[in-house]
């Protein structure tokens, strides 16, 4: 398993509520490491602040004092009587706060999740044995300051982007899958490595991110594109229910 990719299934993460200074004072003397599972929430402005800057897990519950407040992980737009944010959110916000991978989906075969440093050797294989393809836009000349830029920054900022497919039970990487800008539309985009082809792993992650898209992104139209001649992506597009428009 790739160390980037350890908590891929929904780690129990804590809430730690900073009300007081004395609380404060605390968390800032003894703070939190990973291993803890603990993000901390405070509705403090102030507090906020000094515990973003200590570089400290942090969600400012903001219930409507509008106050601005940066360098936390998360400012949450919360109801008077709201208790705390929900399991997934808080695992999420740890995730990132952490740079580990959030997982997508999860098929019966495939782990589809946010890619990690870790999967470049295999992306340097499969875009090698592409040179020349129409349809696959190769990797930047410096691949892996590629890779690091899109990690740190598309996949906060969007929430979404081209993921990673691993086997499930080995952690094998085997292709790409997601979301891309294409003008003004969204696109689907996939690349599965040659060794993996003719096994039904496209059509497996493309139903299940095209579910995510519905559902989580409320995507409500999504464009597929391909050269004329590549036969396995037109009749991938079509057993998706996708309908040809040119």
């Amino acid at each position: 398993m790739l160390k980037g990719a350890m908590n891929l299934l929904k780690p129990l993460i804590s809430a730690r509520w900073i009300c007081k200074r004395e609380c404060l004072e605390r968390a800032l003397a003894e703070p939190v490491v990973m291993e803890d599972g603990v993000v901390y929430l405070t509705g403090i402005p102030e507090y906020a602040v000094r515990l973003g800057k200590a570089g400290l897990p942090c969600i400012f519950a903001d219930v409507g004092q509008g106050a601005k407040v940066s360098g936390v992980d998360l400012i949450l737009c919360m109801e008077e009587d709201q208790q705390e944010p929900d399991e997934e959110l808080l695992a999420k916000v740890w995730q990132r706060h952490y740079h580990l991978p959030w997982l997508i989906a999860e098929t019966e075969r495939l782990y589809i999740r946010e890619s990690v440093l870790e999967d470049l050797p295999f992306f340097l294989q499969m875009y090698e044995e592409e040179k020349g393809n129409p349809d696959v836009v190769p990797l930047a000349e410096d691949a892996a300051k590629e890779l690091e830029s899109y990690i740190r920054y598309r996949y906060p900022f969007y929430g979404y982007g081209i993921w990673s497919l691993a086997d499930k039970k080995t952690g094998v990487v085997l292709g790409r899958a997601g979301f891309q800008e294409y003008g003004d539309q969204t696109e689907l985009a996939y690349l599965i490595g040659k060794a993996y082809r003719r096994q039904g792993y496209a059509k497996e992650a493309a139903g299940a991110i095209l579910e995510f898209g519905k559902r989580e992104l409320l995507l409500e139209r999504v464009c597929f594109r391909t050269s004329p001649g590549n036969r396995a992506s037109i009749r991938l597009g079509e057993s998706l229910g996708l309908i040809r428009a040119g």
